[in-house]
């Protein structure tokens, strides 16, 4: 009973900061897509998109891992961590997505298309400038070209197909995560009279 109590409060709580984490990578996404579509430089869009859609996250993902493990009593199994991560991760993709949908849909309906363009002529810039010639300056731009018509196309049974994807990757990464943060508890703990703290336990000494 005590162990369903315990898994129950690691899926609690990585729902509950599965909120705050889907709710900021919301904001990130969304802002992210008003720089891709104002930038003027391909190497500035290129470095922030790497910052913006990889490193920070990251970060964030990590300190909310160790938030997480703080929160349920700073140790935990690698399952436990596992079913917490995942749920966490999960939360926050599912909700960053749909507001990142609503967001496309209803706000802004063309932003998507807009920042691909506007990538796609600052690398046809950035190209020039390099004096790439034009049949090579074609050939990289004809993914970008193909990411456009595929945005405006995009069907349901395609975008399921994604959402099935990224599931299966959030389970992936949820599992390196479970791995490095992990973190067992004590075998046994030694009573102590002398001690001060409320349990009347301390660590076992070597």
């Amino acid at each position: 009973m005590e162990q369903q109590t315990l898994e129950s409060r690691i899926k609690k709580e990585g729902a509950s900061l599965g909120v705050s984490f889907g709710i900021i990578m919301a904001v990130i996404g969304i802002l992210t897509m008003y720089w891709l579509v104002s930038s003027s430089s391909f190497i500035v869009t290129s470095f922030g998109s790497i910052v913006f859609v990889y490193i920070i996250p990251l970060i964030i993902g990590i300190l909310f891992c160790i938030r997480l493990r703080k929160n349920i009593g700073g140790y935990w199994t690698f399952k436990q961590a596992l079913v917490g991560i995942f749920v966490m991760f999960l939360v926050s993709w599912a909700l960053s997505t749909a507001v990142g949908l609503v967001f496309e849909r209803f706000i802004e309906p063309d932003i998507r298309e807009r920042m691909l363009m506007n990538v796609q002529n600052n690398l046809i810039t950035f190209l020039e400038n390099q004096q790439v010639p034009d049949e090579d300056i074609d050939k990289a731009t004809a993914s970008i070209d193909q990411a456009i018509e595929g945005a405006a196309n995009m069907t349901w049974g395609q975008q399921f197909k994604s959402y099935a994807i990224m599931i299966i990757v959030q389970f992936v990464v949820a599992m390196i995560f479970a791995a490095i943060f992990k973190r067992n508890p004590p075998m046994f703990a030694v009573y102590d009279e002398t001690t001060d703290n409320d349990s009347g336990l301390r660590e076992p000494t070597a």
